[in-house]
């Protein structure tokens, strides 16, 4: 698990308000235990999926950092193809990792 979270910070500011451009999160060769593959369907936003998968809408930034995914509305472009959706118990270390940064 070491070096599977990289928080990028600006130089003065260990805080930021998008997440998606401070923190990302090595899923090349990760072991697929690690995470669950989710086809995206008409009408998922990264909220619904978050909801689904964590029980609130408020972690929709781990699902886009671990997709490299910038812009959060682009999923409607997205129907149809595959994401990967971290399963809780790491969504709780990238947790850790940016509360401790």
């Amino acid at each position: 698990m070491a070096n599977l979270f990289k928080l990028e910070t600006d130089g003065d500011s260990r805080y930021f308000y998008d997440y998606t451009d401070a923190i990302h999160i090595e899923t090349d060769g990760m072991d697929p235990k690690f995470y669950v593959k989710y086809n995206i369907k008409s009408g998922d936003s990264f909220y619904s999926i978050a909801r689904a998968f964590y029980d609130t809408y408020k972690l929709w930034w781990v699902i886009a950092v671990a997709n490299d995914i910038d812009d959060p509305f682009v999923i409607s472009e997205m129907v149809g193809e595959e994401i990967l959706v971290l399963k809780a118990y790491i969504v709780s270390q990238v947790l850790d990792e940016v509360e401790s940064a």
